[in-house]
């Protein structure tokens, strides 16, 4: 998905995320696991937005 921006724009987006990096695949798919499948997620209801961005969304002004 990042094979067609330049290596200068992935770095400047990557100063921006409090991580540091890109997120994998893998992390966003734990997420998804957990709300379709985890026991503990089951109480939890709709109209919710889980941000697996890196802490970027906390930084937004």
């Amino acid at each position: 998905m990042t094979a067609t921006l330049g290596d200068n724009f992935l770095e400047k987006i990557c100063q921006k995320i409090p991580l540091g990096r890109l997120g994998k695949p893998e992390e966003v798919a734990g997420t998804v696991r957990f709300l379709a499948l985890d026991p503990a997620a089951q109480y939890m209801t709709g109209g919710h937005c889980y941000d697996v961005d890196g802490g970027i969304a906390m930084t937004a002004a």
